[in-house]
């Protein structure tokens, strides 16, 4: 079992690993959710990133945990 997890807004994470993220690249079109792959100094894909959670095992898992936590109901 996994640990409790939520949203952080306004950090990177400590460790590198798998994220579950929301990323916005533009306010009027809302956030988008999905996973990416922190190396300890960037993101892996260069996503707008505005919030993350985690760490995970691997990206499909991160990306699961994001679609069911999705703060705009979207998945």
């Amino acid at each position: 079992m996994y640990k409790k997890r939520k949203w952080v807004y306004d950090d990177k994470p400590e460790l590198p690993g798998w994220y579950a993220i929301m990323y916005c690249w533009d306010v009027r079109e809302g956030i988008f959710v999905g996973a990416d792959h922190y190396d300890g100094g960037a993101w892996r894909e260069g996503l707008p990133v505005t919030g993350f959670a985690g760490r995970f095992p691997n990206k499909v898992l991160a990306e699961e945990w994001g679609e069911r936590h999705d703060p705009e109901g979207i998945t």
